[in-house]
């Protein structure tokens, strides 16, 4: 199994290293039959997270051919989920909302093996991109608005 984990400008580490180090662990565990790298939707590059301190490597491009399994995380930033507010999580999840982020995931649904999970805001994310419709989301309180507004049918729930 593979796994890849998609970055963007403003992503929370904690969404992203969480999920690879358990990845990550089960690829030790299983002698290498489970494998991860850090991707982004347009080339290999360094990723900022939402911290200055905090930067990650995308190692290659989001491949939706490419029969793994896909890891959207969430944003870290102010805690403004207004899209409007510079810099606040809802500001950078429209942001990472408008790239080609959200298509890859969705390329990769159209297969029959497909797997996508989020983690926190990445769910919204993936409602941003219209591929939540009718769907329960599990995000933090504070963005089930923005969940089932941006994402049309999409109804966000209290991850709690």
């Amino acid at each position: 199994m593979h796994v890849q984990i998609a970055l963007y400008n403003g992503l929370d580490p904690l969404d992203v290293l969480g999920p690879f180090e358990v990845i990550h662990s089960a690829g030790l565990l299983s002698g290498g039959q489970v494998t991860t790298e850090f991707v982004t939707d347009e080339r290999a590059r360094e990723v900022p997270s939402g911290f200055a301190s905090i930067t990650l490597t995308a190692t290659a491009v989001l491949d939706p051919g490419n029969e793994s399994a896909i890891v959207v995380p969430g944003a870290a930033g102010g805690l403004s989920m207004d899209p409007a507010v510079e810099n606040g999580i809802g500001w950078l999840l429209a942001a990472a909302g408008r790239s080609e982020l959200p298509n890859r995931p969705r390329e990769a649904l159209t297969g029959p093996d497909a797997a996508v999970a989020t983690v926190c805001g990445g769910s919204i994310l993936l409602a941003s991109g219209g591929l939540a419709d009718g769907s329960p989301l599990v995000t933090h309180e504070r963005g089930r608005d923005l969940a089932g507004d941006e994402g049309g049918s999409g109804r966000g729930q209290d991850g709690r």
